[in-house]
């Protein structure tokens, strides 16, 4: 039987790497660089499947040598892709921008590079690239994907939605694309456009809790509370402790008037994560509104601990003690919320109403004034003006 030689080995490998057959591409290359050490192409390729192995050391530690005899556009970002999949990355970024030097058109560096800079916290930065990559390639999906997700970090949901609806022309069957854009549908507010999205996941096999909980919050967008009870109970059958679906079913309950039972539901997550901030915060709205003050109360200073810059919870802070009779402990509350977040109408209006309650008519009134400027259809703050 004939001996394979160095250029066999190194091709069998080149081959089984390419059909995915990651292990016996690797015996490959290790039989090829037995007979060729040297073989700058063979530790290339090793070093990039180290990299999809997860062994991240390993393929810096080869494709740093790949790079130190013969410098390539690719070999640059390749070992790139292996310090930024062990989270080191301004050192990725480094490589990236030398990848680029060597060949200013060469994309897979620009997608990478804007995963590193955005792992940097430089979102504008890594959009900026996304787009570049775009320029050299229009129809990977990938780039569009990761181009909406940096929007919607910068909290520009409309044309996050608009690069998810880009990546689904490419490639229409992605599931699991089709449900983040239905949640960031369901944030603007479209939520039958967010419910077909859903019903496309589900239709691709999706059976999963995370699709029947975004199909859901559509529903609730939509006011079709009923339907949306139903899909929440169909993502709870499937994971009966997923906190998501359990939340937004008492806030369906909750907008239904069905109270204690929604009540019921913020209690059962926080049996099982007596820290999820979203079931306090919930949980305390449904107590003020049964008038349950005290325990309100109880129930904010717990979620204050875990949020103290959040307006919201000192908000509603400022209800439970209102519906507890205490005005001034209440007023309290809303300045804080106020000066936390001095653009909600919200809760300016919900201030001006403490102010009413305690007969300081001139405060009243110049915060309802300000309420008005801030959301001139604001009818509440018309009305307590």
């Amino acid at each position: 039987m004939t001996e394979l030689s160095a250029s066999d080995w190194r091709d069998r490998g080149f081959s089984l790497h390419a059909s995915g057959d990651l292990a016996a591409a690797e015996q490959a290359y290790l039989e090829a660089l037995k007979r060729s050490p040297q073989d700058l192409d063979v530790m290339h390729a090793y070093g990039a499947l180290a990299v999809q192995t997860a062994r991240f050391d390993s393929a810096v530690e080869l494709l740093t040598t790949v790079v130190g005899l013969r410098p390539t556009a690719a070999s640059v970002a390749d070992l790139g892709n292996a310090l930024l999949a062990s989270g080191r990355h301004a050192e990725a970024l480094s490589n990236y921008d030398r990848a680029l030097e060597l060949e200013a058109g060469y994309f897979p560096a620009y997608i990478n590079r804007a995963q590193a800079l955005r792992g940097l916290g430089r979102r504008d930065a890594a959009l900026a690239s996304y787009d570049r990559a775009l320029a050299h390639a229009p129809q990977i999906a990938e780039v569009h994907v990761g181009r909406a997700q940096v929007l919607a970090e910068l909290g520009r949901p409309a044309e996050a939605v608009q690069s998810y609806a880009d990546a689904l022309r490419i490639n229409p069957r992605q599931p699991e694309i089709c449900l983040r854009q239905a949640v960031l549908l369901v944030e603007l507010g479209r939520g039958a456009e967010a419910l077909a999205m859903a019903d496309a996941a589900l239709g691709m096999g999706a059976d999963i809790p995370e699709a029947w909980t975004i199909r859901g919050a559509a529903q609730a967008t939509l006011r079709h509370l009923e339907e949306a009870l139903g899909s929440f109970e169909r993502a709870l059958a499937l994971r009966p402790a997923d906190e998501p679906a359990r939340i937004k079913r008492g806030m369906a309950l909750q907008s239904l008037g069905r109270l204690e039972e929604a009540l019921g539901e913020y209690e059962a997550v926080l049996v099982v994560r007596p820290d999820s901030y979203q079931a306090l915060i919930h949980r305390a709205a449904v107590l003020i509104d049964l008038r349950r003050g005290a325990e309100a109360t109880a129930v904010c200073e717990r979620a204050a601990v875990l949020h103290p810059l959040d307006a919201e919870v000192h908000a509603l802070r400022g209800a439970a003690a209102r519906a507890s009779g205490e005005l001034a402990a209440s007023l309290e509350c809303y300045d804080v919320a106020a000066a936390l977040s001095p653009q909600n109408p919200r809760i300016t209006n919900a201030r001006a109403e403490v102010l009413l309650a305690l007969k300081r008519y001139s405060d009243a009134l110049r915060a309802c004034e300000a309420a008005v400027a801030l959301a001139p259809d604001l009818a509440a703050a018309h009305f307590n003006q």
